[in-house]
């Protein structure tokens, strides 16, 4: 049978929406044997892998690009591929620049399917390579442009990809705030590198003595550092009967739904606020994230703030209280972003790329 393989990177600074992202893409697929090449440091996630029922190879962290073909020879000696999808747009790939363009021309070889999930602006690989030898390039973000090469570029939010548990709940999106909000989700995805969900916890006992109804489910992320958890769990310990706490949840959607405010990381899950109709606050944690998600806040869909080293507990406190506080804004953030996606990005995606 032949294969379609997948390749990512997986760690607590890249996090896990590329994971998510290339298991929604999987899930929708058959007829083929689905193998994925996992560039990390955290081999639980072989099992995990395995557990879903795909094949999986984990790749040494310190390897480059061009010791990473020399590994993966026996597997693609061995395998007839039909394509392989890359998620690897991110820093620990752009420190081999110079041996990209050699790494795709090597595996262009084994399958001319070769398709790169890409970031925008200097947060993606055609940003430095512009003759790319792939087949397809897919920036599936709102305020994405044509980028023209020998390849095909795909743009835009009709390829967003959803998670799979996510997007086949197409009728139970949020259509109205209720008057007064009072339940609010607090989730920064699968990693928090910076911090967000410690910074966020501490805007928000502030103002639990104003809103006497309020109750906060914290998601901790499968990558979340035990140190950032500690210290999560120590600053909400008086406070217990205001929190939920719920460790790597095997799905979102119930939390999406019952959230009346989020507050959220710039990452992926931005999206899935939107396509839940979830009005969301959301943290951006660099100056570059900064300039890249306010492509995505000029769709007035949510509140941005940021970079990280410009945000104040106080700043981000009076931000809560306003949205909390305002029932036609909240609305009108549902309105908005529950028409930017429609969950059939990965749909489209394989209808182009796989026929």
């Amino acid at each position: 049978m032949e294969v379609i393989g997948f390749r990512l990177d997986y760690s607590n600074n890249i996090g896990g929406g590329h994971l998510k992202r290339c298991l929604a893409i999987a899930n929708k697929i058959s007829n083929y044997d689905i193998f994925f090449i996992i560039k990390t440091d955290c081999k639980n996630i072989k099992k995990t892998i395995n557990n879903i029922g795909y094949k999986c190879i984990l790749i040494n962290v310190k390897f480059t690009l061009s010791e990473e073909i020399t590994f993966l020879k026996s597997f693609l000696r061995k395998n007839e591929l039909k394509a392989i999808f890359f998620d690897i747009s991110n820093q620990s790939t752009y420190k081999y620049l110079n041996q990209i363009p050699y790494y795709f021309n090597i595996l262009r070889k084994k399958t001319e399917n070769l398709i790169l999930l890409d970031g925008m602006s200097k947060d993606s690989i055609i940003y430095y390579i512009k003759k790319l030898n792939v087949k397809f390039v897919v920036t599936p973000y709102l305020g994405a442009k044509l980028v023209k090469g020998p390849f095909v570029h795909l743009f835009g939010p009709n390829y967003f990809i959803l998670n799979l548990k996510v997007s086949k709940n197409f009728l139970i999106k949020k259509n109205k705030t209720p008057k007064i909000a009072s339940n609010i989700l607090v989730t920064m995805g699968q990693s928090d590198p910076y911090n967000l969900s410690l910074l966020t916890v501490e805007a928000i006992l502030p103002i639990l003595k104003l809103f006497k109804t309020i109750k906060i489910v914290l998601i901790f992320g499968p990558l979340f550092s035990a140190d950032l958890k500690r210290k999560i769990m120590h600053k909400i310990f008086l406070f217990k009967i205001f929190f939920k706490v719920v460790d790597s949840p095997a799905s979102m959607n119930k939390y999406y739904m019952w959230s009346d405010l989020a507050i959220s990381s710039t990452g992926l899950t931005k999206y899935e606020l939107a396509f839940f109709g979830v009005p969301s606050i959301l943290i951006s944690s660099t100056r570059e994230n900064y300039k890249l998600h306010n492509i995505f806040s000029g769709f007035k869909s949510s509140v941005h703030v940021g970079p990280l080293p410009l945000i104040k507990t106080s700043t981000l406190s009076k931000e809560i209280i306003a949205l909390l506080n305002d029932e036609q804004r909240r609305n009108k953030f549902i309105e908005i972003g529950k028409n930017l996606i429609d969950g059939k990005g990965a749909d489209r995606l394989l209808e182009k790329v796989l026929n």
